[in-house]
């Protein structure tokens, strides 16, 4: 009962699970073992932002944050929270700030990415999922996004391409067909359109 490392297994099994209040639950033991943990705050702040508590999980990112100052995916993970609470120019620094730790962390690139998107600003936010992608071209999301972004510019054919490489990573990707369904249409292709929502449809009715 005194091994944080046992609680922590347990919070990270029931948060993959989805019990969250079990989760928080480890991971609040954790700390009271090892109060100089810094993964400990960090995961009992990712299960409190998952219930949507991120008041809570803020204060918590920032207390991993001064056992390890330097940590990249703290600082991404504290971004994430303040993109959430709308605090966009604090998010930024966050992820900047991760950034100057590891240039080449993607899920920094990303988030700053979605920043710019939330702020419609569209090239910012461009510039920042091509980085995504050219970093992980695997990255489905980003690449939904990125059609997003796109299709706001009228760049339609480019954001079918965005579309179409999301659809190829993930062919179960109902929000991608419904996506794409909505660029065709914008098109004039409405019979590919048709095809492309009823696909969604059909993924998840």
């Amino acid at each position: 009962p005194d091994s944080f490392i046992i609680w922590n297994i347990l919070g990270v099994a029931n948060k993959s699970l989805g019990n969250l209040i079990e989760a928080s639950k480890s991971f609040k033991k954790v700390i009271e073992l090892n109060p100089n943990l810094p993964d400990g705050f960090n995961n009992l702040a990712l299960a409190q932002q998952a219930q949507g508590k991120l008041d809570e999980a803020l204060e918590l990112f920032k207390k991993a944050l001064m056992l390890n100052p330097e940590s990249y995916i703290f600082h991404t993970n504290k971004g994430i929270i303040l993109q959430e609470q709308g605090k966009f120019d604090e998010s930024l620094e966050a992820f900047k700030k991760a950034l100057s730790f590891n240039s080449k962390y993607v899920e920094a690139y990303y988030g700053m990415a979605n920043t710019f998107l939330y702020q419609d600003k569209q090239d910012s936010s461009l510039q920042y999922f091509k980085k995504t992608v050219l970093l992980n071209p695997n990255y489905t999301q980003a690449y939904f996004n990125m059609a997003v972004v796109l299709k706001g510019q009228d760049k339609l054919n480019e954001a079918i391409e965005a579309c179409n490489k999301s659809i190829s990573l993930q062919p179960d990707y109902a929000e991608a067909y419904n996506n794409l369904g909505a660029i065709l249409k914008e098109q004039g292709k409405l019979n590919e359109a048709i095809q492309a929502c009823n696909k969604a449809i059909s993924l998840k009715p």
